[in-house]
Formats: structure tokens, sequence, C-alpha cells
């Protein structure tokens, strides 16, 4: 069994606001930029993880689309999984749509409430998700 690596990054390194409080939409496809460098040294080395949980804005609908084409743009910098640790249910239904999109584009990307559920989910292998969607399960609660 090998040993998996996680990096964890903070809201304020993947997004960046205005003093307005709203997204800074090109400073943050910035930060994505720089990060997607720093991966690329060293690809498939660590799992992603971004804890947004202290994040005060809300990227619109088409922010958020803009920020998984960032992602797509340095794919080969992303290729393992992204957990993102959301702060409430709300946002958590926010990330499925973000998530629905990156899959689309190939990039794997999950929403979670919790940090334990996050690296279950990152270690699990990629077969097993094939099958077992969370955000569907909850998707039928709601």
């Amino acid at each position: 069994m090998s040993t998996v690596n996680y990096k964890l990054y903070h809201h304020r390194d993947f997004i960046k606001t205005k003093a307005t409080g709203c997204l800074d939409l090109e400073a943050s496809k910035l930060l994505i930029r720089k990060l997607a460098l720093l991966s690329s040294n060293h690809p498939r080395e660590h799992e992603i993880i971004v804890d947004l949980r202290e994040a005060e804005c809300t990227p619109t609908v088409e922010e958020r689309i803009e920020l998984v084409r960032e992602l797509t743009r340095h794919r080969s910098a992303f290729r393992n999984k992204i957990a993102v640790l959301c702060h409430d249910e709300k946002h958590l239904i926010r990330s499925r749509f973000t998530s629905l999109c990156a899959r689309l584009e190939g990039i794997d990307v999950q929403g979670f409430l919790d940090f334990e559920e996050a690296i279950e989910w990152l270690n699990a292998p990629v077969a097993e998700l094939e099958d077992s969607f969370p955000e569907d399960q909850e998707m039928e609660r709601s």
C-alpha cells in the first residue's frame, strides 16, 4: 500500500477578494496559475485539499465556471483529486455545480463538510469513486 501525501491550501491561497469582499476573479486565476506551476514540479505526489471553510465571498455561477476553466488550462498540474472543504450545507450545494463542471473537464473535484470524509475520499481508489458519489445521496435527501 502506498503512502498518500496531502497538500492543504487555505481559501486565501486559491481565492482573492476585493476590498468590497467580492471575488477578484483575475487575481484568483493568477493564484491558480501559480499553484499549477508549483504542483507541476511534483505531479501525482500529493492530493490537494482546498479549505474554503473561512472564505467569506460567494462566487457567482459565472465566476465558478471561470475558475474551473482556469484549472482545466493547467490540467496536467492538477491530475489528482481535489477535495474542497465547505463551511455549510449551502456552500456544499453550490460546490456540487463546480464539481460537476470540473468533472466534465476531467478534473476530479468533490466538496465536503467533514475533513475526515475528504481524507477518506482522497484515499479511495478511483474505481470506487465511479460507483459512489456522496453528493448524489445528499441531493436525494434535499
